[in-house]
């Protein structure tokens, strides 16, 4: 079995680089004293842990910074995203060392960098945050029994599987953050959240919000919310993307909902809660009464985030506030009201 250091993600950045010099004296010195003096300003304030973590927040900035900008000799790998949540049977595959899988698979932290290789087994699943430019609240969740290939900053190759990005653009168009290529097709958001599902030479597309490019054999589709596309590549001549409607919540989406990030609720109204927690799930609400509403905006929560699905986590909210969500129509709609 490999030495567990060779999955530490600094040690892994660290042996692409080369020798670094060390910070000038009279710069770290000049450092820790401005650090030194906003701490002492900050000595009396209620919540001192906070205003240590930010000083000492400053002082890795801004060594940070000054690292960054001295020459290398060796080019560090450009890494793509960072792993939110892995329940288990992740594995990520660089020059250089074996697949991480099992009781070693990696864990919250671990970097993906271009070129790495990411496989899910059948019980496995991962929730990553994209990095890059335009991509600082975009995430990517790869379903169980799922393998695909980073190929470069803001592209990947399904290789199989299905895999799910949400731009954090909320159906706004935006630069681009990742395209998705599977099966000769290119697969780019235009502000929104879908899925992409490949199984030998049927691709289907999935979209919740916004809308997608589909390019293959050189055409171009536009598919929208709510609409479904198939291109099978297994019969002869230019490929047709077949089209239909589709659910933006329920069974659908359910690996979808499962690896949802956290939902912060601390010190937020019920109402903001509500109304991410049914984005994210494809959901609707309408409140009861305008009273219920005015209720809603007024109450603060309280705890750690929530970790669960979108459903369960609103339900998780309701149940201590006094109120209950009921179906409402179809199944995305739902109607908050008393318990």
């Amino acid at each position: 079995m490999e030495n567990s250091d060779t999955f530490d993600p600094v040690a892994r950045l660290l042996q692409h680089a080369g020798r670094r010099t060390v910070p000038p004296s009279d710069m770290v010195e000049r450092i820790r004293l401005q650090v030194h003096a906003a701490w002492r300003s900050e000595l009396t304030r209620k919540r001192r842990s906070r205003n240590l973590a930010v000083a000492a927040s400053i002082l890795t900035m801004t060594l940070g910074a000054w690292w960054v900008t001295q020459p290398r000799d060796t080019q560090l790998p450009a890494v793509v995203a960072i792993v939110e949540r892995s329940p288990a049977g992740l594995g990520i595959h660089a020059a250089g060392r074996r697949n991480v899988q099992g009781d070693a698979h990696p864990g919250v932290g671990t970097l993906v960098a271009v070129g790495d290789r990411l496989d899910t087994g059948p019980g496995g699943g991962a929730l990553l945050r994209v990095s890059g430019v335009g991509a600082s609240h975009a995430t990517l969740r790869v379903a169980p029994d799922t393998h695909l290939v980073w190929q470069a900053p803001g592209r990947l190759q399904l290789l199989g599987g299905q895999v799910y990005l949400d731009t954090g653009l909320n159906g706004q168009g935006g630069g681009s953050v990742l395209a998705i290529e599977a099966a000769g097709a290119r697969i780019e958001h235009v502000g929104t959240r879908f899925l992409v599902a490949l199984s030998g030479d049927v691709l289907d597309v999935k979209v919740r919000d916004g809308a997608v490019r589909i390019k293959a054999a050189g055409e171009v589709s536009l598919l929208e919310s709510g609409e479904f596309g198939r291109l099978d590549r297994a019969g002869s001549g230019v490929p047709q993307i077949e089209r239909q409607r589709v659910g933006i919540s329920g069974e659908d989406w359910s690996w979808v909902d499962a690896l949802a990030p956290a939902l912060n609720i601390d010190e937020q109204s019920l109402w903001s809660v509500l109304q991410r927690a049914a984005h994210e799930g494809g959901l609707q609400l309408r409140f009861e009464s305008p009273e219920l509403v005015r209720e809603a905006r007024e109450t603060v929560l309280h705890g750690p985030a929530l970790t669960m699905s979108p459903r369960q986590a609103l339900d998780a909210v309701l149940v201590t506030s006094g109120f209950v969500a009921v179906p409402d129509g179809d199944g995305r709609q739902l109607l908050v009201r008393r318990r």
